[in-house]
């Protein structure tokens, strides 16, 4: 499929876009080099708000092999963000600034080359995870060992704390994606970036391997 002159069918490196650009390790987490699974934060001055997903990501239940990766795509030195990671204690957590600003995808492709973990679980700065996702997770990883990507369910709540007036549309959506893994998930291509994380990229949970044979995100 061509569409406004992109071959969504394409494998191309792009990482090779932000490569010359480095990421400053602020703060080093203190699990294996190779834990199970990494949830990945791309951040960019939203810290009240990230404060609420990094601590989703902590508080999760059971005992779980993983690291907690922030990448920051705001290069100021000792601002809000950095100031909230250093308050921090645990040991799960990584936290790096990109040295410029590489932009949404170019940040998104650069946790993927950061993550320790052999999955990686995509975390936007204003979403935050069930206390037991990653558990639920590492039970699905354990019954479809080849899975390579593997889709959740989203919950968007209002103040009533359910759906009510929320994009019907789109709600509808989210409960088809219940417990979803994606077939042929083995053979994953660039193509699965656009209908497999569309809309749906939040708490998705991608096999690095995958991600880095395929070039990352366009």
């Amino acid at each position: 499929m061509v569409v406004s002159g992109i071959n969504f069918f394409e494998v191309k490196n792009n990482f090779e876009e932000t490569n010359h650009i480095k990421s400053i390790m602020i703060l080093e987490s203190k699990v294996k080099s190779n834990p199970k699974f990494t949830v990945f934060i791309p951040t960019y001055r939203r810290v009240e708000l990230l404060q609420l997903s990094l601590n989703s990501a902590l508080n999760q239940f059971g005992d779980l092999d993983y690291e907690v990766l922030v990448v920051d795509n705001n290069s100021e030195r000792n601002c809000e963000t950095e100031q909230l990671l250093k308050t921090y204690e645990s040991e799960k957590i990584s936290y790096y600034k990109n040295s410029e600003n590489i932009g949404m995808t170019g940040n998104w492709n650069r946790g993927f080359q950061l993550a320790k973990g052999e999955y990686v679980c995509m975390l936007h700065d204003d979403d935050t995870l069930k206390p037991t996702y990653l558990s639920d997770l590492s039970r699905t990883v354990e019954i479809n060992p080849e899975a390579g990507l593997i889709s959740c369910r989203i919950e968007i709540a209002s103040e009533k704390n359910d759906f009510t007036g929320i994009r019907p549309k789109l709600k509808r959506k989210a409960r088809v994606l219940v417990d979803s893994v994606l077939k042929e998930v083995t053979k994953i291509g660039p193509i699965n970036y656009l209908f497999g994380f569309n809309t749906y990229i939040v708490g998705s949970c991608l096999k690095k391997e995958l991600a880095m044979d395929n070039g990352g995100i366009n």
